[in-house]
C-alpha cells in the first residue's frame, strides 16, 4: 500500500483507512483566506459609516491583517483524523425550534452566501459545532448589547455574568454532543486535533458574520467583530 500523504487522513465508518491528498485542509484554508480577505475589503469600504467604538475594532482587526492571514495560513499542513459527511451549514439557535419536550432543527440549505457546490460538499461535523457554539457566543452578546439603561460598572458586572453562563452553555453541549455521538470516527480521537479543528471553523463562522452583519445589519457588527478579536486574542495570534 502506498504510503500516506503528510496532510490529511480521514477514517471510514468501517474502520478502514482512507487515504486522501492535502486538497481537503488546503480548500478549508483557502475558503478560510478568501473570507477573510473579503471581509477585510467590506470593512476598508464600510469603515468610515461605522460608529466609532465598532470603527475601533474594524480598525484593529484591519492593523493585524498580515498577521491574521499568515496564521491562517500556516494550517495549511494541519492533520486531522475524522469522517466527512453531509452536515447542516448553518446550524446555530435559530434554527432550532423547540415543541413541548422535543426540538426539530430547520433549515438545511446552507449559509445563503455560499454556492450551491460549497453547500453540498461534505465537511467534518466540527462545522455544525462551530457555529452553534458561535451562536451562543453571539447570543450572550446581543443581550447584553439589549440593556441600553446599564451604567458601566452595572454592563461590566452582568457582561461577566453572562459570559460565563455562555461558556457553560457551550461546555455542556460539546460535551454532551461528544458523550452521544455513536460513530467515533465522526471526531478526532487527539484532543489537539479537536481543538484545532474547531478553532479552524470558529473563526470561519465568525469572519462570515462580519460579512453578513456588515452588509445586512451594520449596527450589530461590533459583535462579530470582537469575537472575531477574541478568538485571535485566545489563540495568541494577536495581543489583547
Amino acid at each position: 500500500m502506498d504510503a500516506a500523504p503528510p496532510n490529511f487522513i480521514w477514517r471510514s465508518r468501517a474502520g478502514a483507512t482512507s487515504r486522501h491528498s492535502h486538497q481537503n485542509v488546503a480548500r478549508w484554508t483557502d475558503t478560510l483566506s478568501a473570507r477573510a480577505r473579503t471581509g477585510f475589503d467590506l470593512l476598508t469600504r464600510y469603515l468610515s459609516q461605522l460608529p466609532e467604538p465598532t470603527a475601533l475594532l474594524a480598525r484593529r482587526l484591519l492593523d493585524n491583517r498580515g498577521v491574521i492571514l499568515a496564521h491562517i495560513e500556516e494550517g495549511r499542513n494541519a492533520t486531522f483524523d475524522g469522517t466527512k459527511i453531509r452536515h447542516h451549514g448553518d446550524f446555530h439557535l435559530g434554527q432550532v425550534l423547540i415543541a413541548k419536550d422535543d426540538a426539530y432543527i430547520l433549515d438545511f440549505e446552507g449559509e445563503p452566501r455560499r454556492t450551491l457546490d460549497e453547500r453540498r460538499r461534505k465537511a467534518p461535523a466540527a462545522r455544525d459545532v462551530a457555529g452553534f457554539l458561535r451562536s451562543v457566543d453571539y447570543a450572550v452578546s446581543a443581550a447584553i448589547d439589549r440593556e441600553p439603561t446599564l451604567n458601566a460598572d452595572e454592563r461590566a458586572a452582568i457582561a461577566r455574568q453572562m459570559r460565563t453562563w455562555g461558556d457553560s452553555l457551550a461546555t455542556a453541549y460539546l460535551e454532551c454532543y461528544r458523550a452521544t455521538i455513536a460513530d467515533a470516527s465522526l471526531w478526532p480521537a487527539d484532543e489537539d486535533q479537536t481543538r484545532r479543528l474547531l478553532e479552524l471553523f470558529l473563526l470561519e463562522k465568525a469572519l462570515y458574520e462580519i460579512e453578513y452583519d456588515l452588509t445586512n445589519r451594520p449596527s450589530w457588527c461590533h459583535i462579530p467583530l470582537e469575537a472575531t478579536l477574541r478568538i485571535l486574542e485566545q489563540r495568541g495570534v494577536i495581543r489583547p
